[in-house]
């Protein structure tokens, strides 16, 4: 959005950001809810209700701080660009270390399969 040339295409930047976040803003608590033992479970969901509180204090100082020349709200967007693509990475490594684990799951248990029947028809 720091790039947007025209109003339109700033828009259409803050409404695709405001869905995603939308729809990270409900599933975050439901998927910490699933995978989080009793234990932990409330520390955690605070503790994302906390980062969020300082990623809008960490929005304010950027207003602050860039808001006073002329074009400083382009500055703002593209001071967040590398977090935001730094997340995107974070995002596609997760899955595709993830797929590669599911595989050799279903690897192992294909082999185990296979050692089952031969010792079943030996």
């Amino acid at each position: 959005m720091g790039f947007a040339g025209s109003l339109p295409v700033l828009l259409a930047g803050r409404v695709t950001y405001g869905i995603g976040m939308g729809f990270a803003m409900h599933a975050a608590p439901a998927y910490i809810a699933e995978t989080s033992p009793p234990s932990v479970r409330g520390k955690l969901i605070s503790l994302k209700e906390a980062a969020i509180v300082g990623g809008i204090l960490a929005g304010y100082l950027s207003s602050y701080v860039f808001i006073g020349g002329e074009g400083g709200w382009r500055s703002m967007y593209g001071a967040a660009a590398p977090l935001a693509l730094l997340l995107g990475i974070g995002m596609v490594r997760q899955r595709a270390f993830l797929a590669c684990v599911r595989g050799l799951q279903c690897w192992l248990l294909l082999c185990k399969q296979r050692s089952n029947l031969k010792q079943a028809t030996t």
